[in-house]
């Protein structure tokens, strides 16, 4: 169904009209920003390997194309909103108020690829939220370990000296400085 709709989106648009031009325009700026949350989500499963994996390089590469992806996905949200203030012929208009207004066949394709657009935000979405826990918990993992590793003493018979043993710098190992 969905091949459909992109067929239709993507067939010659030089004989329609210019609603009917703008109107088949909305479509695929709808499934343009579907396919950029795609690849968004595609990358944020990467990024998760590349945590899960301790590679460094793959994590900075995601973390910059995530940037990318979320620029990209702001010029396809401004897109889409000046096609649908273009078709409703008003600045507060919503999706909703111009697929209402639509022909049927116009309504049937904008409506599919608005819910198209919307399952994929979603899964996106949830798999963001799932992205920033682990993330999240890589980070209090790696504060706590540095903590334990330097972090100050807990009590004056924590550290190098041993519990119940006093510290005496007097006792320390001089250490060649040759070798």
């Amino acid at each position: 169904m969905m091949n459909a709709l992109i067929d239709q989106a993507a067939g010659p648009v030089e004989a329609l009209s210019g609603t009917q031009h703008t109107f088949e325009e909305l479509v695929r700026a709808l499934l343009a920003e579907a396919r950029l949350l795609g690849e968004l989500r595609n990358v944020l499963l990467r990024q998760r390997d590349a945590v899960a994996a301790d590679d460094t390089v793959s994590l900075e590469a995601a973390i910059h194309e995530i940037g990318r992806l979320l620029i990209t996905l702001g010029e396809a949200r401004r897109r889409r909103v000046a096609l649908v203030v273009l078709l409703a012929g008003d600045e507060d208009a919503k999706l909703e108020q111009v697929i209402r207004s639509a022909t049927p066949g116009d309504s049937v394709r904008l409506r599919a690829a608005q819910d198209h657009l919307k399952a994929v935000a979603e899964i996106t979405n949830r798999d963001l939220m799932i992205t920033q826990a682990v993330l999240r918990r890589v980070i209090e993992t790696g504060e706590r370990f540095l903590q334990q590793l330097f972090g100050a003493p807990e009590s004056a018979d924590s550290g190098y000296t041993g519990p119940g043993r006093e510290s005496h710098e007097a006792d320390s190992l001089f250490l060649n400085r040759r070798a």
